[in-house]
């Protein structure tokens, strides 16, 4: 059966979806949503990326849905967590990432226009980031004792956030000691490459 996976190559969505596809040695076709987007406007009329279509007509959008997807038709069970508790996590994870990392950068980016609100953003990604600098103060990955997709899509999102705010991530040990150290693990197998 074919997939399609339309996506925004500059979205952290997309991207942690491209390399779950790669980690996961899914065949998926991946498009570019513009390249052909009177099909993919006709397709999903909402024109969100993330969206997935099969040949058999079935379609899917939204990060999560999609991701979790992935996972149940790979052979890949660490990528998801061993177990439910594990699944669990990373599902919490890949919840906090998407909604409210996502969320606190996207309200900086496009809900601040007052330096009142610019401000208002600014402590609320801070406050995010302090508290995944404190979570990886304490642990070696983000949601379990392993690497998971959280893990991808933590680093894609944490390599993203610099170039459309102004934080880096410097001011945070711990997250910079990590983002060194994962991508060290996952350049050697191409998954964020």
């Amino acid at each position: 059966m074919t997939s399609t996976l339309y996506i925004l190559p500059r979205s952290p969505r997309s991207k942690c979806l491209v390399a779950m596809c790669k980690h996961l040695k899914l065949d998926i076709n991946i498009v570019d949503h513009s390249i052909d987007s009177e099909k993919f406007s006709n397709l999903f009329p909402l024109e969100k990326t993330p969206a997935l279509i099969q040949d058999d007509g079935f379609q899917l959008t939204e990060f999560i849905s999609i991701a979790n997807y992935f996972l149940t038709i790979s052979d890949d069970r660490n990528y998801s967590g061993k177990n439910l508790k594990d699944h669990a996590q990373v599902l919490r994870w890949l919840s906090f990432i998407n909604h409210d990392m996502i969320g606190a950068c996207s309200d900086y980016i496009f809900k601040s226009p007052t330096p009142e609100l610019r401000e208002k953003a600014v402590q609320s990604v801070d406050k995010i980031l302090t508290y995944v600098d404190t979570r990886l103060s304490k642990f070696s990955y983000i949601a379990v004792d392993y690497p998971t997709m959280a893990d991808d899509y933590l680093c894609i999102l944490l390599e993203f956030i610099p170039v459309v705010t102004p934080f880096t991530m410097d001011k945070y040990e711990h997250i910079s000691k990590w983002l060194v150290e994962f991508k060290k693990e996952n350049t050697a197998d191409n998954t964020l490459a």
